[in-house]
């Protein structure tokens, strides 16, 4: 008997699939949340007259309050979330109460909570989890589009690529979880390969211009082994996977001029396995973590790590194992590490029966990032992400398929 899963019934129309309603209005918040970050700073929006992060977060905290009401909570997903923030919290007793470390804290038990634990109510039914992907997705092309006009208009003038708020890694990120999301498109019956082909390259050139090479690095892992994985035994879509790479490839060396040169200096260095400013950075606070970890079994606190290292303009490890280690202690980065594992697994199984396959991927995408780059609240799609794939089979079960229909 194959063990290829019988696709779930999708929507009738495009329409249908997002006819507003109370569950769907609060998804479309919460993705708009979960992207604020890297748009509010974007003096294109300096019109607006409130805090996006802030009016989103907490407009998607009122809806999912009222749609818990109606809808069944993925339990096990809220007691594994639930067991890390108050594992975590322990460590506030003895946070050194800095500044810094008290408004780190303050952004974790608040927005990066509201991300770990909305998709419990939210994204309950295969309908939902599209919905959310697609919107995500969305977003990440519009942002492909805004850097290619960067280049377009500014050839030969800029520095590196960025978000219209200025920042290069939120840009790579947002434009990953889309390519990782086309590409995953392949694996799908009726998918117009393509036109998929076709649109993946221009987010790969703007994944180089970015320079940022975490997430130009597991987005090649991830494609790679995507390919491997799905795709041997059609012909066809081997075929047109190799048209991406080679597409991706023969654009990056046409089009050489107009990418920004630091961006490309920094690609070649990864290649050449050259270690340059960014690099050393890293490794010097990945190093200062790993000296103290063994010495503070409980942590040190939020915002501790500034005792583990000399070099005050570095206020973390940017690895978030280690930075949960070290301030939160060893169980709470037991914890996450298992939650992590479990996630994984789970989206993992159900790419394998060819539903949501960009789950597992666009989640393994987000946790790489987060190993190299960013700190504790730079990473809420990862904590969001944690949260579904922990539920991944229950939103695949045959009463919520038939759900996800109408949803």
């Amino acid at each position: 008997m194959s063990s290829i899963a019988q696709p779930v019934p999708q929507s009738a129309s495009w329409k249908s699939h997002w006819k507003l309603s109370l569950p769907v209005i609060a998804q479309i918040a919460f993705v708009i949340f979960l992207v604020s970050g890297d748009i509010k700073g974007d003096p294109r929006l300096a019109w607006l007259p409130f805090d996006l992060t802030i009016v989103t977060g907490a407009l998607t905290t009122a809806l999912a309050l009222t749609v818990m009401l109606r809808r069944k909570l993925a339990r096990e997903s809220l007691f594994w979330m639930a067991a890390l923030f108050l594992v975590m919290a322990l460590s506030l007793l003895w946070s050194p109460g800095t500044e810094y470390g008290v408004d780190k804290a303050a952004r974790f038990f608040s927005l990066t909570l509201i991300c770990a634990f909305a998709p419990a109510v939210l994204i309950r039914r295969p309908a939902d989890l599209s919905r959310m992907f697609d919107a995500l997705a969305l977003f990440g092309f519009i942002a492909a589009a805004d850097a290619i006009l960067q280049m377009l208009t500014n050839a030969g003038h800029l520095i590196r690529v960025a978000s219209g708020s200025g920042n290069t890694i939120s840009l790579a990120r947002d434009v990953g979880v889309s390519l990782l999301w086309a590409y995953s498109a392949f694996f799908r019956s009726g998918a117009r390969k393509i036109v998929i082909c076709v649109a993946c390259v221009p987010l790969v050139l703007v994944l180089i211009a970015t320079g940022s090479r975490g997430p130009l690095a597991f987005a090649i892992l991830l494609l790679a082994f995507l390919t491997v994985r799905f795709s041997l035994a059609s012909t066809k879509t081997v075929a047109l996977s190799l048209a991406m790479f080679l597409g991706a490839i023969l654009a990056t060396t046409q089009l050489i001029s107009l990418l920004p040169s630091q961006s490309v200096n920094r690609i070649l260095a990864l290649v050449q396995q050259q270690q340059d400013a960014s690099t050393s950075e890293r490794v010097y606070a990945a190093d200062a973590a790993l000296g103290q970890i063994p010495d503070h079994p409980l942590g040190t606190g939020f915002g501790g790590f500034a005792y583990a290292t000399t070099n005050s303009a570095i206020d973390q490890p940017h690895n978030i194992f280690l930075e949960i280690a070290l301030e939160n202690g060893w169980l709470a980065a037991f914890l996450f590490t298992l939650i992590c594992g479990f996630s994984l697994t789970r989206s993992y199984r159900l790419a394998r029966t060819r539903q949501a396959v960009y789950l597992f991927p666009v989640l393994a995408f987000a946790i790489g990032n987060a190993a190299v780059s960013g700190g504790l609240n730079d990473n809420r799609l990862m904590f969001c992400l944690l949260c579904v794939g922990l539920q991944a089979k229950s939103l695949y079960q045959p009463d919520h398929c038939l759900e996800g229909a109408t949803a």
